[in-house]
């Protein structure tokens, strides 16, 4: 199931394996970079990220099966929302999956992270051992 965007273009997240794929350290930053610096091919964005090309082409291609990423007719990545919110879910997987996303944010961005939890992340968030 392919994440909506909300009213402010950010991908709202629900399913617990597109937070998975996004627990990937390599994987967000790639995410990051066609957010901050636009659509790139695989090529320019190997260059960029100092990352061999056929490693970010399998993680692309992940991100796009979730609905991450998305590749235009010149085979140009982009990002497919300007942010990212997750709610946390009732499921013992799911709650799994975003407490690893949620790690794994907070290395990358430390306590100044740009996500903006929703409040029903934030309830949700209260009963996570």
């Amino acid at each position: 199931h392919m994440p909506e965007l909300n009213a402010v273009g950010d991908l709202v997240l629900t399913n617990p394996a597109a937070m998975e794929a996004l627990a990937d350290p390599a994987r967000l930053e790639l995410l990051d970079d066609l957010r901050r610096a636009g659509p790139s091919t695989a090529l320019g964005l190997a260059a960029r990220l100092r990352s061999g090309q056929s490693a970010l082409e399998v993680d692309l291609r992940e991100l796009e099966a979730h609905g991450l990423v998305t590749q235009d007719d010149e085979r140009r990545w982009q990002a497919a929302g300007k942010g990212l919110v997750f709610e946390i879910p009732e499921d013992p997987e799911g709650q799994a999956a975003a407490r690893r996303l949620s790690n794994t944010m907070l290395l990358r961005y430390g306590t100044g992270a740009t996500v903006r939890p929703t409040c029903s992340a934030i309830r949700q968030a209260s009963r996570i051992p």
